[in-house]
């Protein structure tokens, strides 16, 4: 349940970050059902800007509709800008309208950062991509990164409260060190609907405030900035070790064969679960012995031993949903695939 506080709170806190956003188009990816999508259209209309409406059969040409409607500001998820970057089309035209990306993840590799803002580079030297963290139940994004430290999804927007909880002492943890994120903001969510218990479960009240439990793991650092490392259901646990999806997947990225990767989690009899990790290879690359070779020593030199993918799959592209999020049951259940 949110309010109409929540979301102008978000727009408010938006608005005082950004500089520069008169008269801008923008391009907003993010479905409208959504918290973040109803947020991004307020702080649209509220900022008397333009708002370019998509419709769901364009998604699957954005560069054709991006070039059309010439946005200077979009709101994204990383899947579709990676999309629109990576298009034919996209290489061989102008650019240089687009002022400003913001993409809503818990978090962007480096490698996807650096991607993303050499080609923004080459088109127009002040466009970057910026990274936000937030949930639905935080109405939509609590801090935005400003590319000063590359992987830290930023620091907290105003009246926004971020902080780490240790989940075996259940209380607060001083800078840098691991534990669930935990947010105090405006923009916090009155409750569940009809469901007193999941509420009470996520909602920790100390003293005066109210943390919401984001089950996101992460830490600060001694400046505010905050980094996300994995979902607490995104934890892969192996013969008893606990295994980040998130850390495995962007030292794989690494590789200067692998353009993108995505891991799982595979069944197994007696260590519960494996790690198995799906790669597509830059352009222009042929999947040959010799590469998998190389990326297989990559990782048994930069990962550790009990945290190895147990299996590699090739694969040209990831499925995507119509709204360029990775499909999980067709990764899975789909038989194109080179091993």
């Amino acid at each position: 349940v949110l309010t109409n506080d929540n979301v102008n709170s978000f727009v408010y806190s938006l608005t005082e970050r950004l500089k520069n956003i008169n008269d801008l188009k923008v391009l907003n990816l993010l479905p409208i059902f959504s918290g973040f999508g109803i947020s991004f259209s307020h702080f649209i209309f509220s900022n008397e800007l333009e708002e370019i409406i998509i419709d769901v059969n364009d998604f699957k040409n954005i560069s054709d509709f991006i070039i059309r409607n010439k946005p200077n500001f979009i709101f994204s998820n990383p899947n579709l800008i990676n999309n629109f970057i990576n298009s034919r089309k996209s290489r061989l035209r102008d650019f240089s309208f687009i002022e400003k990306i913001i993409c809503t993840s818990e978090s962007m590799s480096e490698e996807f950062i650096k991607k993303v803002n050499n080609f923004l580079y080459n088109h127009n030297s002040e466009c970057t991509i910026n990274n936000m963290y937030g949930t639905n139940e935080l109405t939509s994004g609590v801090t935005l990164s400003d590319n000063k430290k590359l992987g830290s999804v930023g620091i907290p927007f105003l009246n926004v409260d971020i902080k780490v909880l240790d989940q075996k002492t259940k209380k607060f943890v001083k800078p840098n060190v691991r534990g669930e994120i935990c947010v105090s903001s405006k923009t916090l969510m009155k409750e569940y609907l009809g469901d007193k218990v999941e509420t009470n479960n996520k909602l920790l009240k100390v003293k005066d405030e109210t943390y919401y439990l984001t089950g996101d793991i992460g830490y600060l650092d001694e400046e505010g900035y905050l980094y996300f490392e994995s979902k607490m259901d995104d934890i892969i646990i192996s013969d008893g070790y606990k295994i980040y999806r998130k850390q495995i997947e962007d030292t794989i990225m690494k590789h200067p064969y692998v353009d993108k990767c995505v891991v799982i989690a595979l069944p197994h009899p007696y260590k519960k679960e494996v790690v198995k990790a799906y790669i597509v290879l830059k352009k222009g690359l042929v999947l040959n012995s010799e590469i998998k070779r190389s990326i297989k020593s990559f990782c048994e030199k930069h990962i550790a031993s009990y945290a190895l993918p147990y299996a590699y799959g090739y694969r040209k592209e990831l499925p995507q949903d119509i709204l360029g999020k990775i499909s999980y049951n067709e990764l899975i259940n789909d038989k194109d695939e080179e091993v």
